[in-house]
């Protein structure tokens, strides 16, 4: 009876407790304007070695690693691949042979034929295979007139890793709370934004303001990942990298971890996530009232470009978008939020046969009566010897 009042014990506390996932962020520096894809990989290799060795299980890089982003000095095109080109299928094998999973960023071809290239990113797990990838949605100004890049026309689907749900943003789409929103309502705990940033330190509002923000907004782990200043003379660009990257925590409303602008940094932490995962109640994981609260919402089906924003922003909104009934059997309300039932009744249930297996052990080994019991089962044990 002890044995198994500890074996209910343990798998209560399990069945309520957090998961963790070691992460590894990685901000390098660039040396040259257009690195060669090689030696990006060959760094990244080394990279995923030491992040591994540190029992990392997750490497993220920042935006458009394999290239870098100094596009107004090549035609982006001809140093961009197809999905799963040649680099691509490189990456799985890096990540297959260091037993780690990597968010791998690159300039993406559209098609064999033509010159359209995507600012893209894919979540690759440790045994190779591709958990979800994203097209950046939202351009930042000039990156189609000036680079020739081609936004996505959607989010891509929350991808679960490890018993954490992860959902990828790109750079200039944290600018607009409505990605992370779109994202978190879809279920991201951890939201990655890799990007090329050259906010100068000081006035560096992304990492200071909008990813605390975002955060904050919609109680998730959000990493912003840079790239490291390059102080020498080789690097003479025209757009100039300026770290910070950070990883803010809505639970600590602090950040985890703060990059310096110019130390290349391999950083490995332990993130801590609420499992099983119920979505927050409240404030903790709010919709945005867009129309009312009989419409659901699921960012795969709404891509419609809103008036007035700079670049294509998918919303939820109530013209030329298809909307999802909330089911009658249901538990969760349409405004995004999990009812008290739902989220409550795991708890409930754990507390409760929790008191009882605690009432029955001080029961039996504490009271007098429980005692006098043990006692009596010992006596008439010694008799029938």
């Amino acid at each position: 009876m002890r044995l198994l009042s500890v074996v209910i014990l343990v798998t209560l506390l399990q069945a309520c407790s957090s998961i963790s996932l070691n992460f590894t962020i990685f901000q390098p520096r660039p040396t040259s304007m257009n690195p060669t894809k090689q030696y990006q990989l060959d760094l990244l290799n080394e990279a995923a070695r030491n992040a591994s060795q540190q029992g990392s299980q997750l490497l993220m890089l920042p935006e458009l690693y394999l290239s870098g982003y100094n596009y107004n000095l090549i035609d982006i095109s001809t140093v961009a691949e197809l999905q799963y080109g040649p680099s691509y299928q490189q990456v799985q094998q890096i990540a297959i042979r260091n037993n780690i999973s990597i968010l791998y960023t690159y300039p993406e071809l559209a098609c064999a034929d033509c010159k359209g290239v995507y600012d893209s990113a894919a979540l690759i797990y440790r045994d190779g295979s591709t958990l979800t990838q994203y097209r950046k949605v939202n351009l930042a100004p000039g990156e189609n007139e000036l680079f020739g890049l081609t936004p996505g026309n959607g989010f891509a689907p929350i991808a679960e890793l490890d018993g954490v749900l992860i959902g990828i943003a790109i750079c200039y789409d944290s600018w607009f709370p409505e990605v992370a929103r779109v994202l978190a309502l879809n279920s991201a705990q951890l939201i990655l934004i890799p990007t090329a940033n050259g906010y100068p330190p000081g006035i560096n509002v992304v990492s200071d303001l909008l990813i605390p923000a975002r955060a904050l907004e919609n109680s998730a782990i959000v990493v912003y990942n840079n790239w490291a200043q390059n102080i020498t003379d080789a690097y003479s660009g025209f757009f100039q990298y300026w770290g910070q990257s950070v990883i803010f925590d809505y639970l600590y409303s602090s950040p985890l971890y703060y990059a310096s602008p110019v130390e290349e940094v391999l950083y490995t932490t332990t993130l801590q996530f609420q499992s099983p995962y119920t979505g927050g109640t409240g404030i903790n994981r709010r919709a945005p009232n867009f129309v009312n609260n009989s419409l659901c919402y699921n960012v795969t089906t709404v891509t419609q470009p809103v008036p007035g924003y700079i670049g294509t922003i998918p919303l939820p909104v109530n013209t030329d978008a298809q909307t999802i009934d909330c089911p009658s059997t249901s538990n969760d309300n349409c405004d995004g939020t999990v009812s008290a039932v739902k989220v409550l009744l795991p708890c409930i249930i754990c507390s409760v046969i929790f008191g009882i297996v605690i009432g029955y052990i001080l029961f039996k080994y504490c009271s007098p009566m429980g005692k006098s019991s043990l006692a009596s089962q010992g006596i008439a044990t010694m008799q029938r010897v």
